[in-house]
């Protein structure tokens, strides 16, 4: 297999732990604040988690979304299924956001989850949004009320 990313840069994705991708997904469930700190405004938040391009078709791939579903930096999970074999078990008003290097976040505001995905891929396009799905319906179906 042939390396296509030798260094971390800029654009290859996110350099940041586990955590810190959680706290900033939980930030956003919390609709801009985390702990005591105000970090955005709710309306900024409802922005950029709301589509902005409602009914602009989208083809990735082999798949053509008859939505694509993109709000300022997340992909709208909407109605889309998902690449590897079709459903996962998020709501339409899940907003990810998925990196070339295997870091994958989603934030599912209906079922309160916030959720990390990471994996070390040098392949592109990575082959592990096969396994994320399969990870989200693990971690959704494990969730419940406490």
């Amino acid at each position: 297999m042939e390396s296509w990313i030798e260094v971390p840069w800029g654009p290859t994705g996110v350099i940041s732990t586990a955590m810190d991708m959680a706290i900033f997904g939980q930030m956003f469930l919390n609709r801009g604040s985390y702990g005591d700190a105000r970090i955005l405004s709710p309306a900024s938040v409802a922005a950029m988690t709301r589509n902005q391009i409602p009914g602009v078709p989208a083809r990735y791939g082999e798949e053509l979304f008859p939505e694509a579903g993109w709000g300022f930096g997340w992909s709208i999970h909407g109605n889309k299924k998902s690449i590897a074999y079709g459903e996962t078990l998020h709501s339409p008003k899940t907003f990810l956001h998925g990196g070339a290097g295997g870091v994958f976040l989603w934030v599912d505001p209906v079922y309160e989850l916030v959720g990390i995905y990471f994996s070390v891929t040098l392949q592109f396009p990575p082959k592990h949004y096969y396994y994320t799905d399969l990870f989200i319906n693990a971690v959704t179906a494990a969730a419940v009320d406490v």
